[in-house]
């Protein structure tokens, strides 16, 4: 899936966009240092008497908090805080994550992946609608996974070149909607079918 920092708007006006996980570094509070420039590398260990997540909505806290793995009143260095931040970006479930430490806090915000509200194609003629949604794996209902889109885009290509159609591309796009909701569009160019050589020996 291609990433764009643009916008782009339909034919029918509508706004689309990339969801990608954002890349969040971890932000220190001026009000825990006497020193407002000190940054992470400076910055030895922490010791937090507690720990809060804001934003999530379908997460719920104590999950988040698991995958973080830093408890109250544990010290943990600058590099460990990282490796939280790494540990809640791998579970997917997040377009951002911000680790931010307030004194004797640490706080996690989180913004989740949306949810599908429909899964669309357009510009196929060769394979139609029941088919493709055959093929996908990403459903109304289910958490939207750039990931899962990305793999669902290749099958669908896959399934193309198995038709002799080898120039055929898929490109997965999502359309916001209201409610933390997107629509999942694959624009697909099926491209010309392409004679193999065993074909042409026939």
């Amino acid at each position: 899936m291609r990433d764009t920092a643009s916008a782009k708007t339909t034919r029918k006006g509508t706004h689309r966009s990339w969801l990608r996980p954002t890349l969040v570094a971890i932000l220190l509070s001026s009000t825990m240092v006497s020193e407002p420039f000190l940054t992470l590398a400076q910055a030895e260990t922490f010791a937090f008497s507690n720990v809060t997540v804001e934003g999530n909505e379908r997460v719920d806290a104590a999950t988040i908090l698991s995958y973080a793995g830093i408890g109250r009143g544990q010290e943990v260095s600058s590099g460990a805080l990282n490796d939280a931040y790494q540990r809640i970006v791998a579970a997917g479930l997040f377009e951002s994550v911000e680790l931010i430490p307030q004194g004797g806090t640490l706080l996690i915000k989180v913004k989740e992946y949306p949810m599908l509200n429909v899964v669309d194609f357009q510009g196929n003629k060769r394979l139609k609608d029941e088919k493709l949604v055959e093929i996908v794996k990403s459903k109304s209902r289910l958490v939207y996974s750039p990931a899962q889109a990305e793999a669902d885009a290749a099958d669908i290509a896959e399934a193309y070149r198995v038709q002799g159609r080898l120039a055929a591309s898929v490109d997965p796009r999502i359309i916001r909607r209201s409610d933390n909701r997107v629509d999942l569009v694959f624009e697909i160019s099926e491209g010309k079918v392409v004679e193999n050589e065993q074909s042409r020996v026939q």
